[in-house]
């Protein structure tokens, strides 16, 4: 059978290159035409399928050398694959006639042997003889030979015989046969034909087989040599089911040299998304899991995940949230179970970010998230991913990881456009499946699933940090929105959209990062009662690549102050969620700031005129709150207000008269209503004897000892420390010195 010849020949001329010589041309003393028994009836030759599959095994008599064959031919798609073993080599090769490539690859090959994987132009190379080469395609480009064709059953100066019925392998059979000159391999044969007997055999499949193939002859090629060779066919299928069409493509994690990119990398979201990641290290058998957000255009990215037990981590085994605000270069690292919190600077080649400088670093945009920012890149096909139909990819990068760098194979699967992913949302871009990761140097191999993809902007206000914060680097505010019953009810249902409007206008009013509001709340009653906390500015330790100058927490509030105290703080409304109205505006008497406590709920002026004055200073100091307060427990609700005398940020009521008629809850006598002098309405006054004299200046003297003591020591960490104290038992050395080990971080959180 010529396609078969041709194969072990064409390998061997492949390795050992064709000698340039004279051809011979036609050998007579072969054979010049074939007779026809005079006894034999003529007999319609079989007909060969345009796809089919089969098993061959290759007798080369002259070398007594036997070896096998596993080919797959589609004319239908314009392909072919054939698998081979000889001598215990296996041989992979994939005839595209499409993109004109022929791909030789060797499986057993170390991986880093030159030539294991190798590319042809198949217009041009040897290999093109074993399916055929024709200029029949569109425009004049290659196309495989018909079946019929391809094994030389057919075609130009190819007259094959009927000879007659006989039994091969103890099969009865037709005979064919037929002289035949190769100019290719300067070969002159005799080709033997045998295929089950129509109407007498029946073969597994219900139609005639090729059962075998015998090509005897000489040829001139590299010296004259006689060669005789058997072809046996065994499980010849006549069709190409969905699961055996995967085999012409390349195995998963292939990168061939050369091959060409006929499909670029997919869009993928550019500015937010998230998903949950499932990490499989199948060398060691460990199995985690993150969840991610991404918002580029806010510059934030938050992780949530558990350290794994040989994990070096600095900040507990718990589950961690871990957010980068690439706007300030801070890390922040909170223990959901724990609740202390924990900061440093975001560290140069995490997953997450580029460097941009010696010591900055800034946020990866989308294409480089998913490492798709990669060279010498070749599209594998589509490949069935956890039952998915996927587009795959597949690259060698040399700079991975970034401080160790080494050669890493990278695959990417992502979901065909036939696949419809259930609310993933609006923005353009695929829906990533799955990325893989193999480290050949080190036999390490890492694959993540990606669940629950979304394209949609991720809640602004899920990024907390505000456990990082003490009470005395943060303010409290509450104040009020009109609106009408139908704004309400609007409210009422769609409760995350309208606190994301009332958070951008927050933010625009004050100069605030997003991350600065925290524990924004809304409460719809007879007014929009709305209440949230402005945290003070980040620690000086950030290694963002653009400095970003934020607003001093005092600057912000007394921001927020004056905005609403002259009609100018409006939430504005978009969206065909609100149809009612298009902004709401806050209550100019309605703002008040409400101080912290640890054992009772804030007192909160309802009625009033009282006025407060706040002024900017300097981070974290018009905020501060004494040692004794929060240590008795002290709640105060304050009306704030502006004034352009200069004070400090301490809220003082103006003195009421006694015909004033307002009334405020106070929580110094539980609810109970003043008088304008100060006396609790229907109580006595107190008595003056000694002894409660006595008692009440030693109180004082105690009080300021304590006073002075703990003041003292506020100005040594202050000093010590410069920066928000961490809270639970993370000490700041321990945290500014970690000391990670990059390549295994980066290995392991590469998504």
């Amino acid at each position: 059978m010529y396609m078969y010849l041709v194969q072990i020949i064409a390998l061997a001329v492949m390795i050992i290159g064709t000698a340039s010589q004279t051809p011979h041309g036609k050998d007579t003393s072969i054979c010049t035409t074939i007779q026809p028994s005079s006894f034999t009836p003529a007999v319609q030759k079989p007909n060969i399928t345009n796809q089919f599959q089969c098993r061959v095994e290759i007798v080369l008599r002259n070398k007594n050398k036997t070896g096998q064959m596993h080919e797959y031919f589609d004319d239908v798609n314009n392909r072919g694959y054939i698998h081979q073993t000889d001598m215990d080599v296996r041989f992979d090769a994939w005839y595209d006639y499409g993109t004109n490539e022929f791909i030789g690859y060797y499986p057993d090959a170390p991986a880093s042997m030159p030539g294991r994987c190798f590319v042809q132009d198949l217009s041009t190379s040897s290999q093109r003889l074993l399916f055929g080469y024709s200029k029949t395609g569109p425009g004049g480009t290659g196309h495989i030979f018909s079946a019929a064709k391809a094994l030389r059953f057919s075609g130009q100066g190819i007259n094959e015989v009927y000879m007659g019925r006989t039994v091969v392998r103890d099969i009865q059979v037709d005979w064919w046969r037929s002289c035949q000159y190769w100019d290719s391999m300067d070969a002159t044969m005799i080709v033997d034909w045998y295929f089950t007997a129509q109407n007498t055999w029946n073969s597994a499949v219900g139609i005639q087989v090729p059962v075998q193939a015998h090509v005897k002859g000489i040829s001139y090629q590299n010296g004259k040599h006689n060669f005789e060779h058997y072809y046996n066919f065994f499980d010849f299928i006549p069709y190409l089911d969905a699961t055996e069409k995967q085999v012409f493509e390349t195995p998963s994690g292939l990168q061939c040299p050369g091959r060409k990119l006929t499909k670029a990398f997919p869009t993928v979201p550019q500015d937010a998304f998230s998903f949950t990641t499932e990490v499989l290290e199948t060398t060691n058998m460990t199995l985690s899991f993150m969840k991610e957000t991404y918002y580029y255009s806010q510059k934030l990215v938050m992780f949530e995940y558990t350290p794994q037990t040989d994990d070096f981590s600095p900040y507990g085994m718990h589950d961690l949230i871990e957010i980068h605000d690439f706007n300030t270069g801070v890390a922040y690292v909170t223990d959901r179970a724990r609740g202390n919190c924990s900061y440093r600077p975001i560290e140069i080649s995490d997953f997450d970010d580029r460097t941009s400088g010696p010591n900055t670093v800034r946020i990866r945009n989308s294409r480089e998230f998913f490492y798709l920012d990669v060279k010498n890149v070749s599209y594998e096909g589509v490949k069935n991913n956890r039952g998915i139909d996927c587009d795959s990819w597949v690259a060698v990068r040399s700079d991975f990881p970034f401080s160790l760098p080494t050669n890493t194979t990278w695959e990417w699967y992502f979901a065909t456009t036939e696949w419809n992913y259930i609310n993933a949302g609006q923005e353009n871009g695929k829906i990533p499946v799955q990325m893989r990761v193999t480290y050949p140097k080190w036999g390490l191999h890492y694959q993540y699933s990606i669940y629950n993809f979304k394209k949609s902007k991720p809640d602004l206000l899920k990024f907390d940090i505000s456990s990082c914060y003490e009470f005395e680097q943060r303010r409290k505010f509450q104040f009020m929105l009109q609106a009408t019953d139908a704004v309400k009810d609007e409210i009422r249902t769609n409760d995350l959209v309208f606190k994301y409007y009332v958070l951008q206008s927050i933010i625009s009013t004050t100069g605030v990062s997003p991350i600065r509001v925290a524990n924004l709340q809304v409460l719809v009653a007879e007014k929009v009662c709305v209440t949230f906390e402005i945290l003070d500015v980040a620690p000086n330790i950030g290694d963002g690549s653009t400095p970003h100058r934020e607003a001093p927490l005092d600057f912000a509030a007394s921001t927020l102050a004056s905005m609403i105290q002259n009609n100018q703080f409006v939430v504005t409304l978009s969206g065909g969620a609100f149809k009612y109205g298009t902004y709401l505006q806050a209550d100019p008497q309605s703002l008040i700031e409400i101080t912290y406590s640890n054992a009772t709920t804030p007192a909160i002026t309802t009625e009033g005129t009282t006025e407060a004055t706040v002024t900017s200073q300097t981070p974290s100091t018009a905020s501060k709150m004494s040692s004794s307060s929060i240590s008795n427990g002290q709640v105060t609700s304050k009306s704030v207000s502006v004034s352009s005398k200069p004070s400090t940020s301490t809220v003082k009521p103006k003195p009421s008269t006694a015909s004033s008629k307002s009334k405020t809850v106070s929580p110094q006598t539980g609810g109970q209503k003043t008088t304008g002098t100060g006396q609790v309405e229907g109580s006595k006054p107190q008595s003056s004897d000694k002894s409660t004299r006595a008692l009440s200046i030693a109180g004082v003297v105690i009080g300021s000892i304590i006073a002075a003591v703990l003041a003292v020591l506020l100005v040594v960490y202050l000093k010590r420390s410069g920066r928000i104290r961490v809270r639970g038992q993370n000490s700041s050395a321990g945290i500014d010195n970690v000391a990670y080990s990059s390549a295994k971080n980066e290995i392991t959180n590469t998504w």
